[in-house]
């Protein structure tokens, strides 16, 4: 429902309205990665949907200054966190897209807080705004996780973050085929090197937990992290 969306639009407002453009992170991992992507296919019109506090295009402006870089997000708290750093800005319901084609849309954390009944209205209007040979960035929550699962991160996960909507890997590739992807590319953010900080347990014992818990970077055990990413291309 897209009372799911206004709610989100309620959480970030308050989440942002205090927040100064300095306290913008500088660097993440994925970041860097979504640079790679565009810097290697030679993209040139990217839009970043859900831009938030713009430090994915605070970051690739220091990078790439040769790009058209887009934000869309459905607060203006976040735009006001944006100002001089996209080129274009546009305010969203939080379904749509700007009126114009795109050959790169970053999706970072976006999907989970749109209800999976409007997902598939969703993707039909990424369709209609990305160029023939674009493609598309996702980053979502992993349904089957073990911190997902087991742990307290996402507790209150909705009432909290707003997501209604964190899927499995096996579905958000079939949703993505079902609307022409057919070139799909999937990894995970981060390797487990250490025991998260939540987790409470005594010193000496972390690194002996750690040991059967770093199983989670192989194959196919690393379908249970927390997080994944998918590249997704029509052809």
């Amino acid at each position: 429902m897209r009372t799911e969306i206004l709610k989100n639009r309620e959480i970030w407002g308050d989440e942002f309205k205090a927040k100064k453009e300095e306290e913008r992170p500088v660097y993440e991992p994925v970041l860097d990665l979504i640079t790679s992507i565009i810097e290697r296919n030679s993209y040139t019109k990217i839009l970043d949907y859900g831009c938030g506090d713009g430090r994915f295009g605070f970051y690739f402006k220091k990078k790439a200054k040769s790009r058209q870089l887009a934000g869309a997000d459905i607060g203006k708290e976040a735009l006001r966190l944006c100002s001089g750093i996209y080129d274009e800005l546009y305010l969203t319901d939080g379904l749509t897209l700007p009126d114009q084609r795109f050959d790169f849309i970053i999706l970072n954390s976006v999907l989970e807080h749109i209800p999976l009944d409007l997902w598939d209205s969703f993707f039909k209007e990424i369709n209609k705004k990305l160029s023939k040979e674009g493609a598309i960035f996702i980053v979502i929550p992993n349904k089957y996780g073990l911190m997902h699962k087991f742990t307290d991160t996402w507790k209150d996960e909705k009432e909290k973050w707003g997501h209604c909507s964190v899927v499995d890997i096996k579905f958000l590739k079939n949703k993505l085929r079902a609307f022409g992807f057919k070139n799909l590319k999937l990894s995970f953010l981060f390797k487990v090197d250490k025991l998260p900080d939540y987790i409470k347990c005594p010193g000496a014992f972390r690194k002996i937990i750690m040991v059967p818990l770093s199983i989670v970077n192989l194959y196919p055990f690393y379908y249970l992290r927390d997080s994944f990413w998918i590249l997704a291309k029509r052809t």
